[in-house]
């Protein structure tokens, strides 16, 4: 029997991934000084491409299977954290092209094989002589992010996880200035990454000996037929669990983030903390909901723990540094506590009250949309005045900023206040949508605590505007005005970020549409 591939429905995985092929094909046969052009407009155009399928898709009544042979499960929630996976991608890329924040040079670094300081690197940065190796990476990064998030298999999980991690270890190590803490940055992803993986894939041989297969629904079955306690399946459940909190950067799993946020340059970055998070969360909540849903007695109480240690920590760790990236770290560590909320809402073991996974779903859905404009337009803010390598990310550079440009820091005052949560931002909306649906749950121990640590946090994001808008500037001069291309992202991650909190019924709808996740 000749097997069927749903060709339409896979299209954005196999544009991405065949312009990430390309890509490579551009690196060897154009010249060096047409590389940076052609490869800016190949990404662009398979960007726009796979989003417009996905579009498509996510139109058509019919578009709702399981494809591939049984790997990837193409539903409602499945395309639209495509949608925001491509667009959140798009708008990194701009970030990934900037360059008139760092006097006309790339972030990136021009050689990397050469050591930093060397003459070879001197050589190739007087003469322009760039490698644009760093758009392959961010393609099949981004290939391996959609796989990941649709896939119905252990096994394409795994190798969704590893084709979006393998290409992110090269790009956190390649910054142009400070090289030393962003190679140190690039090996500390590797190391702890690749135990990670090693764990995933441990988890999910228990899990394969456990069910004897490596289908999501085939695993659902077998769960739903036992009759003791199967000790495989519980191991399996806890080690592949593990491998993907270690993706997301939860508790306690998360102190390689401060650092690999700190030393890659601010587009990686970028991508790390949208992108990246927003694949692995949404690849945990379906490994969870689906596969391992009748099992949820037995993660779920474990995973309010772990989310209510991620909030704390990534709260706590936010009141001291007084760097801008590494401030972002924390509560990006802290938004991931965030994250957890929904899953953990599913059901609960106090009341047995059941939530349907639609209801946790699209509530995650709309976090994480809330999340990728604060993250992007925060980082974007950061590049501008701290350059886009961000080596001067310091807060000096943010003293007095008001004075320097109004404009500039009243829009980094809508994205601080949103993340404190402050009525009529998104960040308030958000939280409120999963505060009420954890306390709803049953969880109002949870709930309660991951508001106190919300007001914990605040100081952090108090004392920015504070520098900003209530102290003189310091010696330093604001960054060079970056590309329209910077400032057309802020602008629009600032209104979006109001209208999400505005109008959160609006926005929430667009996902209240969709059917469950298939099994």
């Amino acid at each position: 029997m000749v097997p069927v591939i749903e060709y339409l429905l896979l299209a954005p995985c196999i544009v991405t991934f065949g312009a990430a092929s390309l890509s490579i094909l551009v690196e060897a046969v154009v010249v060096r000084r047409l590389r940076f052009p052609v490869q800016l407009v190949l990404s662009t155009t398979a960007i726009i491409t796979a989003l417009a399928f996905t579009v498509r898709n996510w139109t058509s009544a019919d578009a709702r299977t399981i494809a591939a042979l049984g790997a990837l499960a193409i539903d409602g929630p499945a395309m639209a954290v495509w949608v925001l996976l491509l667009l959140s991608a798009l708008a990194v890329l701009v970030l990934l092209v900037e360059r008139a924040s760092n006097n006309g040079l790339s972030a990136f670094t021009s050689q990397a094989s050469a050591p930093p300081g060397s003459t070879e690197e001197n050589v190739a940065e007087t003469t322009r002589a760039e490698h644009t190796e760093i758009f392959s990476l961010f393609l099949f990064s981004l290939s391996g992010m959609l796989l990941l998030s649709a896939a119905s298999t252990l096994l394409s999980a795994f190798v969704g996880c590893e084709v979006m991690s393998l290409p992110l270890y090269l790009l956190v190590g390649l910054a142009r200035r400070n090289r030393t803490l962003s190679q140190e940055a690039a090996l500390k992803y590797f190391l702890l990454g690749a135990t990670a993986s090693a764990v995933f894939l441990y988890g999910i041989a228990l899990l394969f000996g456990a069910a004897g297969s490596f289908d999501y629904a085939d695993i659902a079955a077998t769960i739903s037929k036992m009759r003791s306690d199967n000790l495989l399946m519980y191991a399996g459940l806890g080690l592949s669990t593990a491998g993907l909190l270690f993706k997301l950067g939860a508790f306690p799993f998360h102190a390689w983030v401060p650092d690999i946020y700190t030393g890659a340059p601010t587009a990686i970055t970028t991508f790390l903390a949208t992108c990246a998070k927003i694949a692995a969360v949404f690849a945990l909540l379906r490994l969870l909901f689906v596969p391992l849903g009748a099992l949820r007695w037995t993660w779920q109480t474990p995973l309010a723990l772990i989310a209510l240690l991620t909030i704390a920590f990534g709260a706590i760790g936010a009141l001291t540094p007084r760097n801008m990236k590494r401030v972002l770290a924390y509560s990006a560590i802290m938004n991931v506590g965030f994250m957890l909320l929904p899953i953990v809402a599913a059901s609960t073991v106090q009341t047995g009250t059941l939530v349907s996974d639609f209801v946790s779903v699209s509530a995650l859905l709309f976090h994480l949309t809330v999340y990728a404009l604060m993250t992007l337009g925060v980082f974007a803010l950061t590049l501008w005045v701290g350059g886009a390598s961000g080596s001067n990310s310091n807060f000096d550079a943010w003293r007095g900023l008001a004075r320097r440009n109004p404009l500039l820091a009243a829009m980094m005052g809508i994205f601080m206040l949103s993340f404190i949560g402050i009525p009529g931002t998104g960040g308030f909306a958000s939280k409120l949508l999963l505060l009420t649906l954890v306390w709803r749950s049953g969880f109002a121990w949870l709930a309660l605590g991951a508001l106190a640590f919300s007001f914990v946090v605040a100081g952090c994001y108090l004392r920015i505007i504070r520098l900003m808008f209530l102290e003189p500037p310091a010696d330093l001069t604001c960054a060079t005005q970056p590309s329209k291309g910077v400032s057309v992202l802020v602008s629009i991650c600032a209104v979006l970020l109001l209208c999400c909190g505005l109008f959160p019924s609006q926005v929430a709808d667009i996902f209240s549409n969709m059917i469950g996740l298939l099994r």
